[in-house]
């Protein structure tokens, strides 16, 4: 059915909904009102906040105003009173400026006679030099004279002045000793000293009561062998090192596939187990690994978790004992030398697990016969490794562009050795692209030989002259040099041009170069000012010249007073009429007025010596920039127009010169010295040996430290051992020499003999008019003696000038036996040495013979005593074994062998080779 329609709404209802549309009415009347009584005090409350801030704001202003005038009247303040310190504190220091003033020149009076009291000692020439102010040599030592003496047991922090001390307060003169190296040893220190062998004898008296800081010094007194320039040599001691590896135990690991293999492969490299570091490599098969350098004993499960496996395999290895054979070795050392001592470096007990022993006796010969005798009579186990060095060795490094230059030299240098066990050759690129080269041997002598040779090849040729220009020769000169196979290398310090290569190669090198110097030379003015027109070059000369040929390229030394330009006629003649127009140049000055005694101008930055004349501080760096140039020493000071006598002191010269160039100027000053001396010194025989020696009244034989040549002290030639001087001049001997002299100094074209004392002599550059020490004055080209008016008539009358080079020699091919200055070397007297010494073996031999008996005996014992232990524990083992595999479940393990299921067949003692490793 279909509801009915609702009816109309009742009174009732009518009224409800008025109501409540009333109430609704009414309630957003309220909520209307509400809104605006909240606006309204949102509004009143901003207009508060805006009021509150505008306050504080007026007030922050006031305060920062008077802060800032606050600070302002502090600041004033401080400023009144800063510059009233300050005018106190100035007030203050002139008054001790006028006080200090006379205590301040006293005081740089009394560092001038300190300085000029200075002395400087080192190594020049392989002698022991002291250098006084001027760089005047005081005192020499040459290296003929010196001994070795080795102080140990020295603390970490020990001061140079304390060895200095010691040294001195046991009757050493500082002159007469020079610390030549430091070194650590473990915790403590080891200093090398070279001293005066006369004057270090008083040390041998107390050598045993020398201390420092209550400890007792090891001192050791040794033979001399060279130092400074000889790249090296023989040590005063040798060391024999000894090594071998202690007991370990190996085992090979199985894994699973080839990949856990090779993960666990660099897991367990290096590893640390129990104290030693395994090393581990790859078994026969790709899933295994051999597993070295375990310790014995070890702990089994340890190993076990570290290699992660359990299928370990433990494989034989040689047993030795350590301690037996260090004892053997001791012994056998202290009764072959009493000198040499027995140091044990490691037991093995390091992480390694290397037994170390370092022997050092007092000579090679003894560490040789210790070597052979120890691998001859000690039956010492394989694995042993000893080293020795060779007796004597030399090193230096060349560059690999000059070695490839000088291939084919260095080659015919080593296929000319005939005898290598007493000297050899090694030449070896090294990583940053140099060349080393090394001569070892046995022979002193025949090393000593070769060393010279290696040093001829390495020292190259030297092109006369030199261009300021090829201080960076040209790259078109530098490719045209290697085109023709040689190399080319130019030093701006000496001012050298040198060339290396074979001698075809260097003649035609030579040629390019000495176009190009032509080249430059022909351009090129250098002319020495007059003294009397020196102060005007200085003053107006150089500029003028400058202004007047309109040419930058004057330069003007006043050191040397020497100047230098590129240039034609033009620059000649303007320089003459400089020259002429300064003789007359007058400088008005008062007696009180100081001027630099080289620019003769007012001093920039002045430095004033003892004698009063002041310098320039650049005009001295100009000074001694040309000492080497000028080789005028002692350095003394130029003013009163040279006459001064005052010397500059060591420390200004150090100050105005790099330390490379200072070392050379103490070489040239030493050289001077020794020219000057010829007398008291005297070169050792050997070509290109740069040791000096001074010449005895009677005959004794003297040994080279650097080239080991012998020689006689009283007439300068090879030792002639039971012959007088006069016997050994009429043999034919000296004659053979003299032969091989002249042979070597007829392939020489810049060394000629001079024609009245027979002096060799050096070309180095410039003309050919040649001055001996001996004061003749003779031609290069044909060594007629002329005199010094009339040489240059003589030079362009019969060579057609003063420059013309000597006519081209023939080749001389030194490789053949014609020419070969060491052919004929005797070595019967190492043939009886070596014969004195297979004799000493033999009678060592059967003493150590019973030695070695007694001890195998006892070995036999010591190794039936470990065999029954051995035993013990494996059955312990087995037995241990055993109960493993009682109570283990689908996996049972054998020690020492792979698991195996059960129900399989176990393998027999006679498949792997036992169930264990054996230790001993």
């Amino acid at each position: 059915m279909q509801a009915p329609l609702s009816s109309a709404p009742t009174e009732q209802e009518r009224q409800w909904r008025r109501r409540e549309a009333e109430e609704q009415q009414r309630l957003r009347r309220e909520a209307e009102e509400k809104e605006r009584y909240r606006k309204a005090e949102e509004q009143e409350r901003l207009r508060r906040e805006a009021e509150e801030h505008e306050r504080r704001r007026r007030e922050a202003e006031e305060q920062g105003r008077r802060r800032r005038e606050a600070e302002e009247q502090e600041r004033r303040r401080h400023e009144a009173e800063e510059q009233a310190r300050r005018r106190r504190a100035a007030e203050e220091r002139a008054r001790r400026q006028r006080e200090e003033e006379a205590a301040a020149r006293a005081r740089q009076r009394q560092e001038l006679e300190a300085q000029a009291t200075e002395t400087l000692q080192t190594v020049v020439s392989g002698a022991i030099v002291t250098f006084g102010a001027g760089l005047e040599v005081q005192h020499v030592v040459t290296g003929f004279e010196c001994c070795r003496i080795l102080v140990r047991n020295l603390p970490l922090n020990l001061r140079e002045e304390e060895i200095t001390g010691i040294l001195s307060q046991h009757g050493l003169d500082p002159h007469n000793f020079h610390i030549t190296g430091r070194n650590r040893v473990q915790n403590r220190v080891e200093v090398a000293v070279c001293a005066h062998a006369e004057a270090a004898r008083p040390l041998l008296s107390g050598i045993h009561d020398l201390t420092l800081r209550g400890e007792p010094l090891d001192v050791e007194l040794g033979v001399f062998n060279g130092i400074d320039g000889m790249g090296g040599g023989a040590e005063g001691r040798s060391l024999l090192r000894l090594s071998f590896f202690a007991p370990s135990a190996r085992f090979v690991a199985t894994y699973s596939d080839a990949s856990s293999a090779t993960r666990h492969l660099g897991q367990l490299q290096g590893k640390v187990f129990e104290g030693r570091s395994l090393r581990v490599s790859r078994g026969r098969e790709g899933h295994t690994l051999v597993i070295n350098n375990v310790p014995i004993p070890y702990d089994h499960q340890v190993l076990t978790d570290l290699a992660g496996t359990i299928f370990l395999q433990a494989l034989r290895t040689e047993v030795i004992d350590v301690d037996s054979i260090i004892r053997r070795i001791e012994l056998y050392v202290s009764e072959t030398s009493s000198a040499s001592r027995c140091e044990i470096q490691s037991r093995g007990r390091d992480r390694d697990g290397l037994v170390k022993l370092l022997i050092s006796c007092p000579t090679w010969d003894v560490a040789k016969n210790i070597d052979d005798g120890m691998k001859k009579y000690l039956n010492l186990p394989r694995g042993i490794r000893t080293i020795l060095p060779p007796a004597v060795s030399f090193t230096m490094l060349i560059p690999s562009a000059q070695y490839h230059a000088q291939r084919t030299q260095w080659q015919e240098l080593d296929t000319s050795i005939k005898d290598r066990m007493a000297c050899r050759l090694e030449l070896r690129e090294l990583n940053r692209g140099d060349h080393r080269v090394q001569v070892a041997g046995t022979d002193k002598r025949a090393v000593g030989m070769l060393k010279v040779q290696a040093e001829r090849i390495a020292s190259g040729v030297r092109v006369p002259g030199w261009h300021y220009s090829l201080t960076r020769p040209p790259p078109k000169l530098f490719a045209d040099v290697q085109a023709v196979g040689a190399y080319l290398r130019t030093d701006a310090r000496k001012a050298q041009i040198k060339l290396y290569g074979p001698t075809t190669a260097i003649e035609e090198a030579s040629a390019l170069v000495v176009a190009e110097l032509d080249r430059l030379a022909g351009t090129q003015l250098t002319r020495i000012i007059p003294a009397v027109a020196a102060q005007f070059f200085a003053r107006q000369g150089v500029t003028q010249l400058r202004e007047t040929l309109d040419n930058e390229t004057v330069e003007y030394n006043p050191a040397t007073r020497t100047i230098t330009a590129t240039g034609g006629e033009d620059l000649l003649r303007a320089v003459q009429r400089l020259i002429e127009h300064g003789r007359n140049f007058i400088v008005s000055s008062t007696a009180d007025d100081i001027v630099c005694q080289i620019c003769f101008d007012a001093p920039s930055a002045p430095r004033t010596l003892l004698c009063g004349h002041a310098y320039c501080t650049g005009c001295l760096r100009h000074l001694f920039g040309s000492a080497s140039d000028a080789s005028a020493f002692p350095l003394r000071c130029v003013g009163d127009n040279a006459q001064c006598t005052t010397l500059f002191s060591l420390a200004m010269a150090r100050e105005f010169l790099t330390q490379e160039i200072f070392d050379n100027t103490l070489a040239l000053a030493f050289s001077a010295h020794i020219d000057s001396h010829s007398k008291d010194f005297r070169p050792c025989t050997t070509p290109d040996c740069n040791q000096i020696y001074r010449p005895q009244t009677t005959a004794q034989a003297l040994c080279c430290p650097s080239c080991y040549s012998t020689l006689c002290a009283q007439c300068g030639e090879e030792d002639h051992d039971g012959m007088t001087c006069e016997d050994a001049r009429l043999s034919g001997s000296k004659d053979e020499q003299e032969r091989l002299t002249e042979e070597y100094l007829g392939g020489q074209r810049t060394i000629k003999r001079c024609p009245s004392c027979k002096t060799p002599i050096i070309k180095s550059e410039g003309c050919n008019h040649m001055t001996c020490k001996c004061g003749v004055h003779f031609c290069w080209r044909c060594l007629a003696i002329v005199d010094a008016a009339r040489i240059y008539d003589h030079m362009q009358q019969v060579h057609g000038g003063i420059y013309e080079p000597d006519p081209p020699r023939p080749l001389v091919d030194f490789a053949t036996p014609a020419y070969d200055p060491f052919l004929g070397a005797d070595y019967r007297e190492q043939q009886r040495l070596l014969l004195e010494a297979e004799q000493n073996r033999e009678r060592q031999r059967l003493h150590y013979q019973a030695v070695l008996n007694r001890e195998r005996e006892a070995a036999i014992n010591r190794e039936r005593e470990r065999e029954a232990a051995l035993r013990r524990a494996r059955e312990l083992d087995a037995a241990r074994v055993r109960r493993e595999q009682a109570g283990a479940t689908g996996y049972s393990y054998t020690y020492g062998n792979a698991p195996t299921q059960r129900g399989q067949t176990q393998p027999t003692r006679q498949d792997n080779g036992g169930w264990g490793c054996v230790v001993m």
